[in-house]
């Protein structure tokens, strides 16, 4: 099953969690074939003369650890619409983001992780962790009894 000309996307933001999210796209982007985009968020445009370079860092880095070398894209606007402008705009096959859990005043008004996944149309896959075994397990989606929920169940086995 390649899919060269399909994207992962990754939420970018320097974090750790962030770096997780892209340990798991692209160790799921080499079993699948295609490319992962980190997508970073800025709020204007000269935003992204300060990023760029700390991106290409990255970029580099990532090639040299894991084998993969990810592109990178920065959009302007909030992260609980443009990750999902992104991926819709590519077509992405998932979104990985990494999140740190609920805390604080997030457990009134629901975590990030949540409001992002609730605007997007294709699957978010969220991380805490850095991937340590060679396969995947614990995958959890949402089911009812719809015909789509069956090609949901076949996508994950």
């Amino acid at each position: 099953m390649e899919h060269k000309d399909k994207t992962i996307i990754v939420a970018w933001d320097f974090s750790n969690v962030a770096d997780y999210a892209m340990q798991h796209a692209i160790r799921f982007a080499k079993i699948i074939g295609s490319k992962v985009s980190l997508v970073h968020i800025i709020e204007k445009e000269k935003d992204g003369e300060e990023v760029e370079p700390r991106l290409k860092i990255v970029v580099d880095d990532a090639e040299k650890k894991y084998g993969l070398r990810p592109e990178y894209i920065l959009q302007e606007g909030s992260i609980f619409s443009a990750i999902t402008d992104v991926a819709n705009s590519l077509d992405a096959l998932f979104v990985f983001k990494g999140t740190h859990g609920i805390k604080g005043m997030q457990k009134i008004t629901g975590s990030w992780a949540i409001r992002v996944i609730e605007g997007s149309k294709m699957p978010l896959i969220v991380v805490q962790r850095p991937p340590k075994d060679e396969h995947f397990e614990n995958i959890v989606f949402p089911v009812d009894y719809k015909k789509e929920d069956k090609q949901k169940v076949a996508w994950a086995v």
